[in-house]
């Protein structure tokens, strides 16, 4: 199964990239499907292909991560590929991210 940890993003999230979405679009800097806002999401980590029995070890490894809600600001955004763009990545300003995203590093390091 394709496995990712991520992160659902707020209403208010979701509407600031649809306005980026459809700037793009209305400048013609991105050929492509967007993502529906109901798939919108951040990853704090991909994992790629992994099957049930490790999905569950991740599970296990991740539960003990204790966070507060925080706040993130966007910053900027960009493409991967500049040959043929099909991911937009936003980039984010926000100690508290990085901190999670630390956390589930650690966890998962040796996974």
């Amino acid at each position: 199964m394709r496995t990712f940890i991520s992160i659902k993003l707020s209403k208010e999230a979701i509407e600031e990239i649809k306005n980026i979405q459809k700037q793009l679009e209305k400048e013609n800097l991105f050929i492509g499907k967007f993502t529906e806002p109901e798939n919108l999401h951040l990853t704090l980590k991909f994992l790629g292909e992994i099957d049930e029995e490790k999905i569950s070890e991740v599970k296990r490894r991740l539960k003990d991560i204790k966070i507060d809600k925080f706040n993130v600001r966007f910053v900027s955004f960009g493409i991967f590929s500049k040959k043929m763009p099909r991911i937009i990545w936003i980039k984010l300003n926000g100690k508290s991210i990085f901190e999670l995203q630390k956390q589930v590093d650690e966890k998962l390091k040796d996974l």
